[in-house]
This record gives structure tokens, C-alpha cells and sequence, in this order.
């Protein structure tokens, strides 16, 4: 129990808590876009590669507790990952993405959880501030040596109009390796 405290305040940073979980629905079978160089513009940190929307302009920025961001007007990125060796040292040595997913959104409230295949999760969902509202996006993807979480953001009132460019970011994402 002490090691799930620890292990869901670590990943705190990842996920905004007071976000619960509509559990998982099916697999995603929709094609996933293709980036062309027409409509979009590559931004690699590490071996992840990102295939933006050429007409947003995103800048890096540094986020407090993120380890790779991007901004553009309309749309804010923030990236962090943790290894599998770091969850052993927290006593959660093979784990598995569907029970990383369920302590990432732990105590989550209006959260739509959708695994996309056997190594990934999306995450939809809202957060307030004193200040904003704000929905997410947020893709939990295990690769071989690590679980990412890559979080796309914009204000709740543009919701609607960014939701489909959204998932498109996350879509596009890819790793080299």
C-alpha cells in the first residue's frame, strides 16, 4: 500500500488529480493519420518524434515538472516518462500498462480511459484552476523500457474546436526505436 502512495505521488506530476476512471473501452481500430512533411513539422526529443501541425508554430518551452514541452497559441505539450527500473526501485517490477494506467488516473473524477491497443492507453479529460479550465488528452504508452505520458492540453472553451487536432498530435507521435 506504502509503495502505491509512493509510486501515485511520483507520477502526480503526469496526471492532474481530482480528475474517476469511465473505465477502458474498446481498442481503437480508426487508421491513424499519416505526417507529411506538407502538413506538419517534426520535433524529436530523445527517440520520440512528434509530427505537429505545420500552421500552429510550436515553440519548446520548460514546464516545471515535465521533462520535454511544447507550446504553440492554441495548444501546450508536456511530456514525462518513468523507467521500468525506477518502478522496480519503488517495489512495482512488471507492471503492466493496464495497471500503470489504473495508478496514473487513481481518484480521477470525469475521465474517459480508452486502451488504443495492447501497450497504450488515451485519456480524456478536464481540470480547473483558480484561474482556468482546461481539457487533456493524454496518451500512457509503454515502451520496453519505460511508460510515457505525453499530455496535450488547451483551454475547456476551445475544446471543441481543437479536440480532433488534438488527438491528431497524439496520433503522430512516434517513437525511433
Amino acid at each position: 500500500m506504502k509503495t502505491n502512495k509512493m509510486l501515485a505521488a511520483l507520477l502526480a506530476l503526469t496526471m492532474v488529480t481530482g480528475c474517476s476512471s469511465g473505465g477502458s473501452s474498446t481498442p481503437k481500430t480508426t487508421p491513424e493519420p499519416t505526417p507529411t512533411p506538407e502538413t506538419t513539422v517534426e520535433y524529436t526529443y530523445g527517440d520520440l518524434v512528434f509530427h505537429l501541425p505545420k500552421d500552429m508554430a510550436f515553440d519548446e518551452i520548460t514546464a516545471e515538472g515535465f521533462e520535454y514541452s511544447l507550446a504553440s497559441d492554441k495548444i501546450l505539450i508536456f511530456v514525462t516518462h518513468q523507467t521500468k527500473e525506477q518502478l522496480a526501485e519503488l517495489g512495482r517490477e512488471g507492471i503492466t500498462i493496464d495497471e500503470y494506467a489504473d495508478v496514473v488516473t487513481e481518484g480521477s473524477e470525469n475521465l474517459e480511459l480508452a486502451k488504443l491497443h495492447d501497450s497504450a492507453f488515451r485519456a480524456k479529460y478536464t481540470f480547473e484552476n483558480e484561474n482556468y479550465k482546461y481539457h487533456y488528452a493524454t496518451d500512457i504508452i509503454e515502451r520496453p523500457d519505460a511508460f510515457w505520458i505525453i499530455n496535450v492540453t488547451c483551454f475547456e472553451q476551445n475544446w471543441a474546436d481543437l479536440e480532433k487536432t488534438m488527438e491528431e498530435c497524439l496520433d503522430l507521435v512516434e517513437f525511433k526505436q
